[in-house]
């Protein structure tokens, strides 16, 4: 089964990025959440080995019960698709330019 996250182009990866995993609803709780995923991301995206990026992966790959667990439990708190967002991760790993799509993350995740 071909992932289809992967026929994206980076700029496409951002739309994506913006229009599901930005919380435009004015709910605090949500938006922390979706916060604690756009913050995963732009750990996975580092360029550099660290444990921040290990740690990431991890949580967004995991086949241990309670880290899965625990990852769809803050998709569904962020409101966010957890399988789209595994998806969209193993993409960011994929991607030739993660640090455009990290400073893009970044931006959006202070930017709100």
């Amino acid at each position: 089964m071909q992932n289809i996250f992967l026929d994206y182009t980076d700029e496409e990866l951002e739309d994506i990025l913006e229009d599901q995993l930005v919380d435009k609803s004015k709910d605090p709780y949500s938006a922390l959440f979706n916060g604690v995923i756009v913050q995963a991301l732009i750990d996975v995206c580092n360029d550099k080995s660290s444990k921040e990026k290990e740690e990431a992966a991890a949580w967004f790959f995991s086949s241990v019960v309670s880290v899965i667990e625990n990852f769809e439990t803050v998709c569904d708190l962020a409101n966010v698709n957890s399988s789209r967002v595994r998806g969209f991760a193993f993409r960011i790993l994929e991607s030739k330019d993660k640090s455009k799509l990290r400073k893009h993350m970044s931006f959006l995740l202070h930017d709100h």
